[in-house]
């Protein structure tokens, strides 16, 4: 949302960002879904850490929505949200009523999905 300077218009109308639970993708249509040598590289890269925290996108990952959002973007896709857009108006609402960082909307239920990551914490329903 940094990236739009919080225009939620400009969001709405822009932004693509395929989250977790939110996306068909017909990968007939598309050369190759991820970067394997980038996905590689980062492996390789936590793999020979000590101390390594489980955070591959601290060490260079680009996240697996970027990836996905880079192939339909690459590959001339077809896309459209799945999510209503007075839902998805909701949710960026929330995103920054919650100050919520983690773009995979974990916990997060909209129109019946939930990415359902921590089961000890309560969800948020939208």
């Amino acid at each position: 949302m940094v990236k739009y300077n919080f225009n939620i218009d400009k969001i709405v109308k822009e932004d693509f960002y395929p989250q977790t639970n939110f996306y068909f993708i017909n990968t007939l249509k598309c050369d190759y879904l991820n970067d394997q040598k980038h996905v590689d590289e980062i492996y390789n890269k936590v793999k020979s850490l000590s101390d390594y925290n489980g955070k591959a996108w601290e060490y260079g990952f680009r996240g697996c929505e970027a990836l996905l959002g880079e192939c339909v973007e690459r590959n001339g896709l077809s896309k459209e949200h799945l999510i209503q857009e007075d839902n998805y108006l909701k949710l960026i609402d929330s995103v920054i009523q919650y100050q919520i960082h983690d773009p995979s909307h974990k916990n997060i239920m909209i129109e019946g999905v939930c990415h359902f990551h921590f089961p000890d914490q309560q969800i948020l329903e939208i």
